[in-house]
């Protein structure tokens, strides 16, 4: 019996195995081709749905008046804002899952959210949407990472301009742009360009510039209102070379953080201690959190160890308002030791210091720095400030980043900081560099001059290739920086020699960070002396931004994804990081 059944197995193969021999079988196959087909159109229509989800569940949260508080998996409410498609929503599941039939019950797409978990602790919230499409019993998961858009995103930012923001010649902007509406402004921003060799926004992404109003700029001196005709290359080619897909006008505005107190890194820098500590002046290392300066700051200077690139020296020079002593601190974050050591004593005005006291506490603290005072002297002639050089990130022999040096500078509420000299990070971006292998930089008319060596020329500022071009360290290696004031970032005429007094004038200004302002950006033009002003980060301001010279805008896009550390957000804009098809759920239930 055990033959028959082979034999006849043998024979049923060799008959599928020959094709067809009728009619009949030709229909059979068109049957499955079809059937096949089918399969295919189900599953994506199943996976429309599931992007569907995704749209709408960004939508939602953009549309809460904070972001969702929530610490374990929650679905999204139509009780708080009800999309079109989101009529019939229910509530099912553990993990909770909010159901949306569309159109009816063999058509819908599930999501549920889950918050990440170092919201609590995170100035910068984000989720994962996990969104199901079903459509007849096919399913598509997807699961897109989201994170609250940073200002650090912006390459520039003002919260309404007035008639008298003007741009010209070769200031170009190679990352996004925003600008808000303020009413009751003629001319909300002017764009003039009129050389024809290069766009205004050299960006390629469909936020290159937004505004919340009717685009309006100048070419050739003559006032061009709305966008040009998408026929119009020329037009295009000197405005954005990536058509009106990357220009959009009459936008929501975007909030800045309701409030000018700068509490988030207040509260971030004082971690569990709580409250600011009591002492008359100087600089405390916060359990948990950062560094806290008591007193307004002469001059605070930025350095990098000898033996380790990664290490971190802030010098502090201020003085005693009870009893106008001079006092000096200086900071370690050493990346070698895991220790933040802080230094405290006297100095003279020739510089000469002479340390009493030493603190030693383990870690390198959260990365905020703030300081309840100003930072360099505001005065009318302003002198001292801010100035030095970024460290860089720790990197083991793997080439892994065990240590992150990013750092956010923050004033109190009506503080401000002042630029005596410019901040460069250690490890730079590359140069660009002509057909003749000479370096490229700017000078104070935004012409383009050149040099054999990368050591930037007195007077001019590098021009610095797109990070997506750069072959060295720069992206892995080099730190970051934000500043964050309750008032002014300010770019001064004086350079420091001795930690308190100014002279001279400054031949040029590079700032490699994302500048936040309460008020404006200023970098001050003192009679006819101007001098050129490099921003690589960003520069977010909520006033009119002051004149100067020549100012080149660098997109520093790691701004964007690792902002520096509790830089503001855009509370309610959220930035895709990841999105992927994936084949079951977090959980493993359909």
């Amino acid at each position: 019996m055990l033959c028959l059944f082979l034999l006849m197995g043998m024979l049923l193969i060799g008959i599928l195995c020959s094709g067809p021999t009728s009619s009949s079988g030709s229909m059979d196959i068109a049957d499955e081709g079809l059937f096949a087909s089918q399969h295919v159109q189900d599953n994506i229509a199943a996976s429309n749905l599931a992007e569907a989800g995704v749209e709408d569940t960004i939508l939602w949260l953009s549309a809460q008046g904070a972001p969702p508080s929530n610490t374990s998996a929650f679905a999204p409410s139509s009780s708080t804002f009800t999309l079109p498609l989101w009529s019939s929503t229910t509530q099912s599941g553990t993990p909770p899952r909010a159901v949306v039939d569309f159109p009816d019950a063999n058509n819908t797409f599930s999501i549920t959210v889950y918050p990440c978990s170092a919201n609590p602790g995170s100035a910068q919230k984000s989720y994962l949407i996990e969104s199901i499409g079903s459509y007849y019993g096919f399913n598509q998961v997807l699961h897109v990472y989201v994170t609250q858009t940073s200002f650090g995103h912006y390459s520039f930012f003002e919260n309404g301009a007035g008639g008298g923001t003007f741009y010209s010649g070769a200031i170009t902007f190679d990352g996004p742009v925003h600008m808000n509406y303020n009413a009751g402004t003629t001319i909300p921003m002017s764009l003039d360009y009129n050389d024809g060799t290069s766009p205004i926004f050299s960006y390629n992404g469909p936020d290159a510039y937004t505004v919340g109003f009717g685009l309006t700029y100048y070419h050739n001196w003559a006032l061009q209102t709305g966008p040009p005709a998408s026929t119009n290359t020329a037009a295009w080619n000197e405005l954005s070379p990536y058509g009106p897909s990357s220009i959009k006008d009459n936008q929501n505005n975007i909030t800045l953080p309701s409030t000018t107190a700068t509490s988030t890194q207040l509260t971030a820098a004082l971690g569990t201690l709580g409250s600011a500590p009591t002492s008359s002046i100087g600089a405390t290392a916060c359990p948990n959190g950062g560094i806290y300066i008591h007193g307004s700051v002469q001059q605070m200077t930025l350095s990098v160890s000898s033996t380790n690139s990664a290490t971190q020296i802030i010098q502090l020079y201020q003085i005693n308002p009870s009893n106008g002593a001079k006092v000096y601190t200086d900071i370690t974050l050493n990346a070698t030791t895991n220790q933040t050591v802080i230094q405290t004593g006297s100095f003279t005005t020739a510089g000469t210091t002479s340390i009493t006291s030493t603190t030693t506490t383990s870690g390198l603290t959260n990365g905020v720095i703030y300081c309840d005072g100003n930072i360099g002297n505001p005065d009318a002639l302003p002198e001292g400030g801010l100035n030095g050089v970024i460290a860089d990130n720790a990197i083991n022999s793997s080439g892994v980043v065990t240590h992150s040096n990013s750092l956010t500078i923050a004033t109190s509420p009506t503080g401000e900081i002042n630029e005596d000299g410019s901040l460069i990070y250690n490890t730079e971006r590359q140069i660009q560099k002509n057909s003749s292998g000479q370096y490229e930089f700017y000078n104070n008319s935004g012409q383009i001059v050149t040099s054999s060596s990368p050591v930037t020329p007195s007077g001019d500022v590098p021009d610095y290739v797109p990070e997506s071009s750069d072959t060295g360290s720069f992206l892995t290696k080099a730190g970051s920086l934000g500043l964050v004031t309750g008032t002014n970032v300010e770019g001064l005429l004086a350079y420091t020699t001795t930690g308190l007094t100014g002279t001279g004038y400054l031949p040029y200004l590079e700032l490699d960070a994302a500048l936040f302002s309460y008020n404006t950006f200023t970098a001050n033009t003192f009679g006819a002396n101007q001098y050129p002003t490099l921003v690589m980060g960003g520069d977010v301001h909520n006033a009119p931004e002051g004149n100067c010279g020549f100012k080149k805008f660098s997109f520093d896009n790691r701004m964007s994804n690792t902002p520096p550390p509790y830089f503001p957000t855009t509370q309610n804009r959220y930035t895709v990081v990841s999105w992927q098809q994936v084949q079951t759920t977090i959980d493993g239930t359909p």
